[in-house]
């Protein structure tokens, strides 16, 4: 049998959440379209690696963007971030990848599936476009 050759007594017992507030963070991977649990639609699903925080480093949000109305326009912030300029032919995804964009994270809580009480995560409120005049 194998053995998972770790020092558990330096390991913590829970994972300690991101902290909140403003954040570099790098494109980890080629964001992904994806048909949206509903059926009517899609998703367009980006992995952001945190690069600023001691301690947190590494660590990975995943933003599903449902791509409605609002959606989109979260969808062409991400680019924007990033430093592309989406126009009328949007924009290939890959171009994404290693690019660093700041984003906001705050608390928010969501029911598992399958269980009742909620639990705490923490998700991206809003990118912050370069350029852009503050909205805070």
């Amino acid at each position: 049998m194998p053995l998972l050759d770790i020092d558990f007594t330096t390991v913590p017992n829970e994972i300690q959440p991101i902290p909140e507030g403003l954040h570099v963070f790098e494109v980890a991977s080629v964001p992904d379209i994806k048909p949206a649990k509903s059926g009517k639609g899609d998703n367009f699903v980006v992995s952001l690696k945190l690069k600023d925080c001691p301690g947190f480093e590494g660590r990975i949000i995943i933003h599903s963007i449902f791509l409605n109305d609002i959606g989109k326009t979260t969808a062409k912030r991400v680019a924007l971030a990033a430093g592309l300029n989406p126009g009328k032919d949007g924009f290939r995804t890959e171009e994404l990848v290693g690019r660093t964009l700041k984003a906001e994270v705050v608390k928010d809580f969501y029911i598992p599936e399958g269980k009742t009480e909620k639990e705490e995560t923490r998700r991206i409120k809003e990118y912050v476009v370069p350029g852009e005049a503050s909205k805070g």
